[in-house]
């Protein structure tokens, strides 16, 4: 039914260790990708003993369509292993969700995260703020047309975006398009308002620079 499973300190040893004869004689017919923790504390247990069978098994069989890895929680029982074994286990899973390179375009931005949804088999959607540092790259390099592309696209892919909106009006306000940089700013601020916890940094950024456009005189409210 999954994609990618994240198995903290599994029961592999149900079943008389049913989990590791299943891979030797069902094939995985689809990509899937996992990864296995224990604790370092679970050693001499069944659950340790039974996962350290699994991995045996993995390495021999090879399966095909497998991704894994196996993470070591330093220091932590069956229990306490849990919250570093989410932490590091949904970070080892997801390692690609944010770029270390650098993208000099909006079609190489959309290319590297539609290669992820086809690795992930869902729809992955680009971080707004991963969007926005490209527009600000580009903006800062003169090519503002370009930039504000990417906050438009940024915007039909996530209109609930409210820095998306945010950076719009500050753009705008640049290219001294006054009425609608208000009402992108304004926009920005709506949508903060909208979600259960506001983010008041944010807000507070919002409605200074828009009262900054209207007491400067450009536009009256």
């Amino acid at each position: 039914m999954f994609d990618s499973f994240l198995c903290i300190g599994p029961a592999v040893w149900w079943d008389d260790e049913l989990v590791g004869k299943l891979f030797k004689e069902i094939p995985i017919r689809e990509k899937k990708q996992a990864v296995i923790t224990c604790g370092t504390l679970e050693k001499g247990g069944e659950v340790y003993d039974s996962v350290q069978n699994l991995l045996q098994i993995l390495e021999e069989e090879q399966p095909n369509n497998l991704e894994y890895d196996y993470i070591e929680i330093e220091g932590a029982g069956h229990s306490w292993a849990i919250p570093e074994a989410v932490d590091r286990g949904l970070k080892s899973l997801y390692k690609d969700y944010l770029p270390t390179g650098e993208f000099n375009s909006l079609a190489e931005l959309m290319d590297y995260y539609a290669c992820l949804s086809r690795h992930w088999g869902y729809d992955v959607l680009p971080p707004d703020r991963t969007m926005i540092k490209l527009a600000n790259d580009l903006w800062a390099k003169d090519e503002r047309t370009q930039a504000l592309g990417i906050l438009d696209k940024l915007l039909s892919i996530s209109p609930d975006s409210s820095l998306g909106h945010f950076y719009r009006g500050k753009y705008l306000a640049l290219l001294d398009q006054i009425p609608d940089a208000i009402e992108s700013l304004q926009e920005a601020i709506d949508r903060e308002l909208t979600r259960p916890v506001p983010n008041f940094v944010y807000l507070r950024s919002y409605q200074k620079k828009l009262k900054q456009l209207l007491q400067a005189g450009q536009i009256q409210e």
